[in-house]
């Protein structure tokens, strides 16, 4: 559970994604999470929006195209695999 973005407590999903969009494609943001009840920091880069059924993983890119897409397009890699990609 996202908790923080950039030291700032995160109400929603909703506060989440109209916090994130205010920031420009290629900075990085720390985000605040919870995991299994651990809090964590995470440093992520933002990523720039794509329309739906636009190509999102770019080959050669370094990202795993396995990750998860949610509903307020937040992509990530399964945290087991010891890496975290934005």
């Amino acid at each position: 559970m996202i908790d923080q973005l950039n030291g700032h407590k995160i109400l929603d999903g909703s506060a989440l994604q109209v916090a994130v969009s205010q920031d420009q494609p290629g900075q990085t943001i720390e985000l605040g999470i919870l995991r299994n009840g651990t809090p964590m920091a995470l440093s992520v880069k933002v990523g720039e929006y794509h329309k739906p059924g636009a190509e999102v993983a770019e080959i050669g890119s370094g990202a795993s195209s396995g990750g998860n897409t949610g509903r307020l397009g937040l992509r990530s890699d399964d945290l087991d695999s010891g890496r975290v990609s934005s």
